[in-house]
This record gives C-alpha cells, structure tokens and sequence, in this order.
C-alpha cells in the first residue's frame, strides 16, 4: 500500500509521510471493532468522551494550527476558529442530554400550555426547540450573544430567575435622556 503523506497546497511538495494507506475493509473492520465498546459508554459515557476530545484538541492546538495552515493554505486565525468552534460543540453536545425519550409515544401531559405541541419538551415535537438557536445550556461565554452574556445589556432579561432591567452599571452617571425622549416623539408625529 501506498503512504499518505502531507503536502503544501502554495508548491505543491510532499511535507512528509503521516500514515499508511489504509483499504476500505480495514475501515470496516476498526468500525466494527470501535462501535459496540462506543455503545457501551452510555450517554455518560459519550459525555466524558466528548469533554476529552476537546481537552486534547486544546491541549494540541498549536500543532493543529501549526498542520493545518501548512496543509490547507487557510490563514491562521481560520483554523484557531475552526478549532474552537469544534471544541465548543463538542463540549455543548456533551451537556445536552435530555433525559427523556424522544418518541411519538412520550408527551407532555398536563394542562395548556404544556399539552401544546408548540411550547413541549418531550417527545417528537420537543426537536424543534433543538432546531432553533435557543437553548443556550452548557455554552461557553465566549461565544454566547451579548444579550446572554454576563453583564450590562441593553435588553431585559432574566438572570438566576430575577428579572433584570436595562440601566447603567452600578455606580455610573445615569444618562441624560430627556432629549432623546422629546426627539422620538416629535419623530412619531411626523
């Protein structure tokens, strides 16, 4: 078999030998061979995994910046990017059990509003809060929006189940806005 080796995209030469070539049953077989010890993690399990992938992919991260400008030609600050952003999902999906079954035989139960389908947690159409940007659970700061993020916002919002208001930080001068108040109502009345 022949080697798979790394190239520079910018010239074209071969970098250096990283592996042998590996034939699709072989594929197969690692596969098979991996998948019942992944089964038998539990979704515990899958969580600790997930956690130490993105541990060791940050515990490499210059190297993995390092490889892959060489053998992509893609500016550093990309692949830091990339690699982050796989590390955050991994940590995001390693949080995100729901603990309920995900069937059309599972619902909610209760009165409205629980019993509405729009509105559930369970069941099949509990998905489509997954497929919406709204479920914030084990995010890093880092990458949450500002209105999500610790800190003065300029919107309400609900912090540890208090409602917290738009204002000025503790100890600033409040802002002068009675000129602003008097510009929009003269804007309104066109």
């Amino acid at each position: 078999m022949s080697a798979v080796v790394s190239a520079d995209p910018r010239s074209g030469a071969v970098v250096e030998a990283v592996a042998e070539e590996t034939s699709s049953a072989e594929v197969a077989r690692l596969v098979a061979q991996a998948a019942p010890a992944l089964d038998g993690l539990g979704r515990s399990g899958r969580a600790v995994l997930l956690r130490a992938v993105a541990e060791e992919l940050e515990s490499r991260r210059a190297r993995i910046v390092e490889l892959g400008v060489r053998e992509t030609a893609l500016p550093a600050p990309r692949i830091e990017g990339e690699l982050t952003r796989t590390g955050y999902q991994a940590r995001l999906f390693a949080g995100l059990p729901t603990g309920v079954l995900v069937s059309w035989a599972q619902h909610h139960g209760g009165p409205w509003p629980a019993t509405n389908t729009l509105h559930t947690s369970v069941g099949t159409t509990a998905i489509r809060r997954f497929l919406r940007p709204v479920t914030w659970q084990d995010v890093p700061e880092a990458v949450l929006p500002e209105e999500l993020s610790d800190g003065p916002v300029e919107v309400p919002r609900r912090v540890d189940g208090r409602l917290v208001l738009p204002g000025p930080a503790a100890g600033a001068d409040p802002p002068n806005t009675a000129g602003r108040r008097h510009q929009v109502r003269r804007d309104r009345r066109g």
